[in-house]
């Protein structure tokens, strides 16, 4: 069966939402601080992994890189780190399993949710709470992120998760989606 996760990295609570046999499926990967820094990427990495069916396609949508300020430039350092084990272990595995994955910018992913790519991580967890919450309840910011990156690639393979304004749908088509068809549920 056909897989799509939304993942939102993060070094702490990577928030994933998954998409396979017509059910959905929400978590938040946890990593301690203390764990290095190794452990813990691939941790999430394989958390990731781990999602998929492995009998069939899977589709991963992430949230693409930050532009950070310059107090943040170790934190954005440390998250593309993670986006890079991810990507490493997406292409390992990708090789005996077709596994696409495509990357949406955050203010992307902020128009689509909430119609203002400046919205802060609450107004992205309210808005999933209220228009996602029929289907999976999100318990944080990450995985309210996750969320929508999930409900925004089922937009743009021609299943909605609901119906969005006209303001948020002009997000669908900004990501470079690849060529990719959701199978039916069972």
């Amino acid at each position: 069966m056909t897989t799509v996760i939304g993942c939102d990295p993060s070094l702490s609570g990577t928030g994933l939402v998954t998409w396979r046999d017509g059910r959905f499926f929400v978590s938040t990967v946890a990593t301690p601080a203390t764990m290095k820094r190794e452990a813990r990427h691939n941790h999430i990495a394989m958390s990731v992994l781990a999602m998929r069916d492995p009998t069939g396609p899977t589709l991963i949508v992430m949230e693409g890189r930050i532009t950070p300020g310059a107090d943040a430039i170790q934190t954005a350092m440390d998250l593309a780190e993670l986006r890079g084990a991810i990507n490493v272990a997406v292409h390992i595995v990708g090789g005996r399993q077709e596994i696409c994955k495509v990357d949406v910018n955050p203010m992307t992913l902020k128009v689509y949710g909430t119609g203002n790519g400046r919205a802060n991580k609450a107004a992205m967890q309210t808005a999933a709470i209220g228009r996602l919450g029929r289907h999976f309840r999100v318990s944080n910011a990450d995985e309210a992120d996750a969320a929508w990156l999930l409900a925004l690639a089922m937009d743009h393979y021609g299943r909605p998760l609901c119906a969005m304004p006209a303001k948020n749908r002009t997000a669908v088509e900004r990501p470079q989606w690849p060529q990719f068809t959701l199978e039916a549920s069972p």
